[in-house]
């Protein structure tokens, strides 16, 4: 099988069970060897597209995704970011 079907069934997966998926259970799912599935489940991980955990993998859940993504903090005049402000702050400051 692929790589890239691989990366595709360990993604549905994932998004159709919602929690941990075994490495053991989807190589004999898929009949091939663990290092394959642990592979893969690595490169996504690298990604950002699941969360690594013994044994193999969890969905991304939103609390992991990085809180100061697009948030665009105040600064000062020498370019240093304010983001000790609070977010309700900072809001107000950026526009």
């Amino acid at each position: 099988m692929p790589a890239a079907e691989r990366r595709d069934h360990l993604l549905g997966l994932l998004a159709r069970k919602g929690k941990i998926v075994a490495a053991k259970d989807v190589a004999a799912e898929l009949g091939i060897s663990e290092d394959s599935v642990r592979r893969d489940l690595r490169d996504l991980a690298a990604e950002g597209l699941c969360q690594r955990v013994y044994g193999g993998a969890l969905p991304v859940s939103p609390a992991v995704v990085d809180y100061d993504a697009g948030r665009r903090w105040p600064r000062t005049a020498s370019g240093r970011s304010l983001r000790w402000w609070p977010p309700d702050w900072c809001d107000r400051a950026a526009r």
